[in-house]
């Protein structure tokens, strides 16, 4: 227990050293933090990276000090929100309003870190925020969707959220998330991209509004938020207490997952923290292909399979910009389960092709199953404006409809599908039909279900389990695509 945590606490003095110290990170290839990733989608060995040669890979946070960044601005001591702090806010773009007394603001949009001598109120949308003195909170609202970081507090309760008549205690080192879209997860509902969190809490309530509770990581907002980076570069009191709490929170946790950040859908990422230890996701996608390779070589599908990824490889190799063989690599990479890197392949045959309708479609199945069901939604709309009669992104849109409760418009396409004029499109070797084994039926027994219709749940549910097709291919050729063979479809023994 004390080398753990003795050797936690050397890991964060060890990135406090990089941000202070430019030949901490001389190591570092033009601080790139994804340079050891690979920079195509090729498969490469994976490598064990110790954790102070991984930290020397983190972006160097930059050592000229910063003193704003337009529309986020940084408050302290006796903090009241008189002419003068309004007349600022102002002129750095932040929009706000005047509260109901002189230590109440309402922000609608714009990023304040905040630490105050006195206890101020802070509104935003579908929240009220309390901030006692000595705290150091970073806020910023964007949109409907707003953040709330405790930098570093010196008592129990010093941040409160009252959201949705409910009210949260927020410790140092946790984030809420406070917006008003009920399907989304932490990363589409996150102002601060970058942030590295883990072990998301949801609560919803019943006015439509999500907050989303997670520990994060101090040492990430230093990374991403100006004004926090400005803190600790300058080696402020302020600077140093968020340094603090980074490493009381880092020894402390007992809760060992990994932090994770999103970054563009085009860049490989996310990164991972775990114990000391960095990890690019990029590892995970070529573990997860590894693995595939070897369940399916000696069985002559699987090595057809294998066989045709190379083929692609090697077109790519060549014409990195050809949009088929991105969109059939990116294909393979769905049905494999390297999702990030299927976005990737087929966001780039969309720039190569924008009136590419299955690589739209495709996009829009990866993006649900990532839970992105926003940008989901716009391809798979996409996909079907270019493509009306496509079977596959009218299944995947109406199961999108089902996953985001609006049956009504499920049951429109989903009954589509099953129409003759509807056309399913199977793009691999040995791939069958998204329709093979009645799966627009199933769900059109789960649609039915939900609008309380249960006789025309248990007719389609009844036509999902009877087909000719059940036996017809052997199962160790049949290519398994998401819900084309949903378990509760399959006839009973």
């Amino acid at each position: 227990m004390v080398s753990t945590r003795l050797g936690k606490i050397l890991l964060v003095c060890n990135a406090y050293l990089l941000m202070h110290c430019p030949q901490a990170s001389a190591d570092s290839t033009n601080g790139c933090s994804r340079s050891y990733a690979p920079s195509d989608a090729t498969i490469t060995r994976k490598t064990t990276i110790e954790p102070t040669r991984v930290l020397g890979r983190i972006p160097r946070l930059s050592l000229v000090p910063i003193a704003h960044v337009r529309g986020e601005l940084f408050l302290k001591d006796e903090i009241l929100f008189g002419q003068p702090t309004m007349s600022l806010l102002k002129s750095e773009g932040i929009v706000a309003e005047k509260g109901r007394h002189e230590s109440h603001l309402v922000l609608g949009s714009g990023s304040l870190l905040l630490a105050p001598k006195n206890t101020i109120d802070i509104s935003v949308p579908n929240a009220e925020i309390n901030v006692a003195a000595g705290a150091i909170v970073y806020i910023r609202t964007k949109g409907n969707n707003t953040a709330i970081l405790n930098l570093h507090d010196d008592r129990v309760n010093a941040v409160n959220v009252l959201s949705a008549h409910t009210r949260y205690y927020l410790p140092p080192g946790r984030v809420m998330l406070v917006t008003e879209d009920r399907y989304t997860d932490f990363d589409n509902a996150n102002p601060c991209p970058g942030l590295w969190y883990k072990t998301v809490y949801t609560h919803e309530s019943t006015e439509g509004i999500t907050r989303l509770v997670s520990q994060f990581s101090p040492l990430s907002a230093a990374w991403i938020l100006p004004s926090v980076r400005h803190l600790i570069l300058n080696r402020s009191s302020h600077g140093n207490k968020i340094m603090k709490t980074c490493a009381a929170v880092t020894v402390m946790s007992r809760d060992h997952k990994q932090f994770r950040y999103k970054l563009d859908d085009h860049e490989r990422g996310p990164v991972l923290l775990v114990s000391g230890k960095l990890q690019s996701q990029n590892d995970e996608e070529t573990n997860t292909l590894e693995t595939w390779k070897t369940n399916v070589q000696g069985n002559s599908r699987g090595d057809e399979l294998i066989s045709l990824l190379d083929a692609t490889n090697e077109k790519l190799s060549q014409d990195a910009t050809d949009a088929d063989s991105l969109y059939l690599r990116g294909y393979l990479y769905d049905v494999v389960g390297c999702t990030t890197w299927a976005i990737q392949d087929l966001s780039k045959a969309i720039e190569k092709n924008e009136d590419f309708a299955d690589a739209y479609k495709e996009r829009g199945i990866c993006y649900m199953d990532n839970k992105n069901f926003d940008e989901a939604m716009k391809d798979l709309n996409h996909a079907l404006e270019l493509d009306p009669t496509s079977g596959d992104a009218l299944l995947a849109r109406g199961r999108l409809y089902m996953l985001t409760s609006q049956p009504d418009a499920a049951l429109t396409d989903l009954t589509r599908c099953t129409e003759e004029s509807v056309k399913f499109a199977p793009v691999l070797p040995g791939e069958m039909p998204g329709n093979f084994y009645n799966a627009p039926e199933y769900y059109l027994s789960n649609c039915y279900k939900a609008l309380g219709d249960e006789d025309k749940a248990k007719e389609h549910l009844e036509k999902a389990q009877v087909s000719d097709n059940q036996s017809a291919v052997p199962d160790t050729d049949y290519l398994h695509r998401f819900a084309d063979k949903p378990a509760e479809a399959q006839p009973s023994q």
